[in-house]
């Protein structure tokens, strides 16, 4: 196309000159940059709280693992206490066992008595450290 064909518009009634265009274009990308801040500032502001609340949650998993790890002690310490109860009484169990078969199957009354031994009618027995009580 011939440059002398395209129709010139600059005079005509209401269209922005070259300068107008400009200042509009400026204008709008203003207006963009302020929306950007906004949303840069809002972003700030919830990185912010999201660090806020990931400190907190550290703080919290470190405890419950502090009470994991206390109750995993704890467990420990019973289990053994559960094993050595359960050596106890298995070995009472034998004693009784042997008891019943050395008096011909009458059955015998064990008191254990509070101190590192038992007593089975007049023989004194080392066993249980326990309080008084009858098996």
């Amino acid at each position: 196309m011939d440059p002398h064909e395209i129709e010139d518009t600059s005079d005509w009634l209401g269209s922005p000159t070259r300068l107008e265009t400009v200042k509009h274009y400026a204008s709008m990308l203003e207006e963009d940059i302020q929306d950007l801040n906004r949303q840069l500032q809002t972003a700030k502001d919830n990185i912010s709280t999201l660090v806020e609340m990931n400190d907190q949650l550290k703080a919290e998993l470190q405890k419950n693992r502090t009470w994991m790890a206390n109750l995993e002690a704890e467990t420990t310490e019973q289990l053994a206490e559960i094993q050595s109860l359960s050596m106890v009484r298995d070995q009472n169990d034998k004693l009784r066992r042997e008891l019943e078969a050395a008096n011909g199957g009458i059955g015998v009354e064990v008191t254990i008595r509070s101190g590192p031994q038992f007593q089975v009618g007049n023989r004194k027995h080392s066993g249980l450290n326990r309080p008084d009580r009858k098996m």
